[in-house]
């Protein structure tokens, strides 16, 4: 039988990624992208949208009971009504539960409006992935350095989200942008692209300072597990950094000639997403391990 602490490990994962497809999705969909065609993309995205809406709170009602496995003595308490009202009323924990279950659950039904109520999915979603300030390691800390390290915590998960979320529309966008559609395409990829910037920016300096401010150094100690996932993060997102100021630089100015550059640089955004991906699946390892 799985373990409290692998299901545990798993449900934050769907959590998170679903709350990042949704929040960087349906933000960049919402802010950077001309409105006929944001339409057209979000119906065109509508049933991954709808199936990471309902992945969010099924995952979100499913960390309740685990939780309580967790804390208590194994999945036999995992429908204690003591263990539960415990871990809901008398833990932090439980409060951030409870903000994300709200969260989750009026985040779901917006998904299914027709058009789909992008702001409102995007802001529920981001402030799904801001609880994630008041647990795990950001509460490590005390005094200015956890309010340091909780500010850039709120600025590293949501400039992640940014980034990775919103390479699934913009390569939707990519592979069905028709002709009568090129200049709302052309003005969402330079947004996209001017954005961007901003957003790698941050992903980069906010992992630093939070590693700085975990462990108090910048080199890894290969003894730990910890480390030796974070350096594995760290050389998966290197490689989304590099593929993304390829396909900015240098495919990107080369889509006018017609010489192939489309079809790479949709494989390439698709690539960074897969590597997006496998970074999230490391952070779900390494965030229920103690920094060494």
């Amino acid at each position: 039988m799985i373990s409290p602490d692998s299901s545990l490990i798993a449900c934050h994962l769907l959590q998170d990624a679903s709350a990042i497809l949704l929040w960087g999705a349906c933000g960049y969909l919402f802010a950077c992208v001309p409105p006929t065609l944001s339409s057209v993309t979000a119906r065109r995205l509508r049933p991954l949208l709808r199936t990471a809406a309902a992945a969010l709170a099924a995952a979100t009602v499913l960390v309740l009971p685990v939780n309580a496995a967790f804390v208590g003595e194994g999945w036999s308490d995992a429908l204690d009504l003591d263990t539960l009202q415990a871990f809901l009323f008398d833990t932090n924990l439980g409060t951030v539960w409870i903000a994300q279950a709200v969260l989750a659950l009026v985040v779901l039904p917006f998904t299914f409006r027709k058009p789909a109520s992008l702001g409102i999915v995007a802001l529920g979603a981001a402030l799904f992935l801001s609880c994630h300030i008041f647990f795990g390691h950001a509460v490590r800390l005390q005094g200015a350095g956890r309010l340091a390290l909780q500010a850039s915590y709120l600025m590293h998960v949501l400039a992640v989200g940014a980034w990775v979320g919103a390479l699934v529309p913009f390569t939707a966008m990519l592979r069905h942008s028709g002709p009568d559609m090129q200049n709302d395409f052309a003005l969402a990829m330079r947004r996209f692209s001017t954005v961007g910037h901003g957003v790698v920016a941050f992903v980069v300096v906010t992992g630093v300072l939070n590693a700085w401010l975990i462990h108090g150094r910048l080199w890894p100690a290969w003894h730990s597990l910890y480390d030796q996932l974070l350096v594995a993060k760290i050389v998966v997102v290197s490689a989304m950094v590099m593929i993304a100021i390829c396909n900015r630089y240098v495919l990107v100015p080369r889509l006018k000639r017609g010489d192939g550059s489309l079809r790479v640089l949709i494989w390439l955004s698709l690539s960074e997403v897969a590597l997006g991906s496998l970074a999230l699946v490391l952070v779900s390892l390494f965030s229920s391990l103690d920094p060494a």
